[in-house]
């Protein structure tokens, strides 16, 4: 993605709420890594976005080095994940 770009990193970023963050964070201009636990769904939104697939309650996936290398990036974190059954 272009230099100098803000950088944000979206937690939750396949639910409702995440996805409009991650909508309106690319019409702004932003490079957004997206996270979720669950793989997104073609919806051409993701497509312009890194993906990470990562469990925020397991600790492997929390301490996984691309996931850490991508966190360090972020200049934002929007930390809209949730628990859910």
């Amino acid at each position: 993605m272009a230099r100098g770009r803000r950088v944000a990193l979206v937690t939750g970023a396949t639910g409702f709420t995440g996805y409009h963050m991650v909508k309106l964070l690319l019409e702004k201009g932003y490079e957004v890594i997206a996270t979720d636990c669950r793989k997104p769904n073609d919806d051409p939104v993701y497509k312009l976005t890194w993906f990470i697939k990562v469990d925020l309650t397991n600790q492997n996936d929390v301490f996984d080095e691309r996931f850490l290398e991508e966190l360090a990036r972020a200049q934002f974190v929007f930390h809209v994940a949730g628990l859910f059954d």
